[in-house]
């Protein structure tokens, strides 16, 4: 393909242009500017803001696993000649590093990510004691710290709770 083909596209130029605030998204909006009136609310807050970084984190190491993932398949398939494999840009081994090594990064800036739920600290626990964990750059003192940090966090910010017993 020539140079004078090519067509640069900006994400910006997809943009929709902005559309007015619904009367129930406005009282959304205010409804979550509006400091906490309980405690409970105040935790609430707390825990969604830390959801929403944890989220990110999240998309970032899930991202790179699917793209080293992908690469493998695709140096696979283009080893054997299989599909259209061929019409993909060359997945050679020099690449594969380079994912792997922001993967794991990847996952270890997730391990010290705070925690906003009981379920992300499984997700730590888990990666701390798997077997690939000694290839992740970063302690096993740190990822301990920091789940001590989430357990600490939780406990101090408890959820609503069921006016059932357990």
């Amino acid at each position: 393909m020539t140079q004078a083909n090519c067509i640069v596209l900006q994400f910006a130029d997809f943009r929709k242009p902005a559309t007015p605030l619904t009367p129930r998204e406005k009282r959304r909006l205010e409804r979550n500017q509006t400091p906490a009136a309980t405690e409970t609310g105040k935790n609430s807050r707390l825990r969604i803001a830390r959801r929403q970084v944890w989220w990110d984190a999240e998309s970032l190491t899930r991202y790179l696993r699917a793209r080293l993932d992908w690469q493998s398949a695709l140096e696979h398939a283009q080893r054997r000649g299989l599909g259209d494999s061929k019409s993909f840009p060359s997945a050679e081994l020099d690449d594969r590093g380079s994912l792997c090594a922001a993967w794991r990064a990847a996952v270890a800036r997730q391990l010290v990510t705070p925690a906003p739920d009981l379920a992300a600290i499984t997700w730590k626990r888990a990666q701390l004691a798997g077997s690939y964990f000694a290839y992740v750059p970063i302690t096993a003192e740190r990822v301990q710290q920091a789940i001590a940090d989430d357990v600490a966090f939780l406990a101090a910010h408890p959820v609503r709770q069921s006016k059932r017993r357990a």
